[in-house]
């Protein structure tokens, strides 16, 4: 399963915005790749989404190894609801 979502937090996924989203995808039972501008790290790793450098702007693809529809909604309603992102359709 893939998402992409718009980064509309001013700082960007960096500091509380990225740990926040970690706590967020490190409860989900499934592998979960972050990839932006041609670059992808584990979206559990917080030294890794930090280090991705994402600013205001840039669309983050989220791709999950399970198809659970509703595992995926948990994340997209974490980045909606903290004002860090919105989704891409």
């Amino acid at each position: 399963m893939k998402k992409s979502f718009l980064i509309i937090n001013q700082t960007g996924l960096h500091a509380r915005p990225a740990a926040n989203f970690v706590r967020c995808t490190s409860s989900i039972p499934a592998h979960i790749l972050l990839e932006c501008d041609g670059h992808e790290t584990d979206a559990k790793s917080i030294m890794g989404v930090i280090g991705m450098q994402i600013v205001k702007g840039q669309i983050i693809t989220l791709t999950m190894d399970n198809d659970e529809e509703r595992l995926m909604k948990i994340i997209e309603n974490h980045l909606v609801e903290n004002q860090i992102a919105k989704e891409v359709k």
